[in-house]
C-alpha cells in the first residue's frame, strides 16, 4: 500500500483528535463491530505512523492542555458543588474513560467450530490462575450434569486441582 486512502486518513485524524479507536473507526465509516480493531491495526503501519506524526506536529501545542491539566480541570468541575449534577457526573464519566475504567462491549457473530468456543471472563486480577480457579470446577459440574441428563451413570471423584 503506497498511500493511505481517505477512510484511513479520516480514522487516523479522528484518533489524533483524541477520540477512542472505536469512535475513530465509526467516524471514518468502518462497521461498529470491527471499527476499533481496524483502526488499531491501521495505526501499526509506517504510513499511518508518519501521518499521525504529521498531524501531531501541526497541533498548536501551546493551546493544548496536557493530560494532567485536563484531569485536574475535570476533577475541579466534579468537586464544584455549584455545578449542575449532570455536568459533574459527565466529568466523572470522562475521567473514568480516560483511566480505562470501563470495559468496551463488543458484539460479533462468529462461526464456532464443532464443540463450541470458550470465553474467558476477567476475574480477580485478570490472571489465568484466577480464571482457572473459578472456571474449571464449574466446567466439571457442567460435564457431570450433562452426562447425568443423558442417562449416563457417573460419579464425582474429588481430586486436588493442579492450579
Amino acid at each position: 500500500m503506497n498511500q493511505l486512502n481517505e477512510k484511513q486518513r479520516k480514522a487516523i485524524k479522528s484518533y489524533a483528535e483524541g477520540n477512542t479507536l472505536l469512535d475513530s473507526g465509526i467516524a471514518a465509516g468502518y462497521a461498529p463491530s470491527c471499527a476499533a480493531q481496524t483502526v488499531s491495526r491501521l495505526l501499526t503501519g509506517k504510513k499511518s505512523k508518519d501521518y499521525l506524526a504529521e498531524l501531531n506536529s501541526k497541533a498548536d501545542v501551546s493551546m493544548v492542555m496536557s493530560f494532567s491539566q485536563r484531569k485536574t480541570w475535570l476533577s475541579d468541575i466534579m468537586r464544584d458543588t455549584e455545578a449542575p449534577l449532570s455536568e459533574r457526573v459527565r466529568c466523572c464519566d470522562i475521567l473514568n474513560r480516560c483511566e480505562g475504567r470501563y470495559i468496551q462491549k463488543v458484539e460479533q457473530t462468529i462461526d464456532a467450530p464443532q464443540g463450541g468456543i470458550m470465553l474467558i471472563p476477567v476475574i480477580g486480577d485478570g490472571s489465568l490462575d484466577d480464571w482457572q480457579a473459578v472456571a474449571l470446577p464449574q466446567q466439571e459440574r457442567s460435564k457431570f450434569e450433562t452426562l447425568q441428563s443423558a442417562g449416563i451413570e457417573c460419579e464425582v471423584i474429588e481430586v486436588e486441582s493442579p492450579y
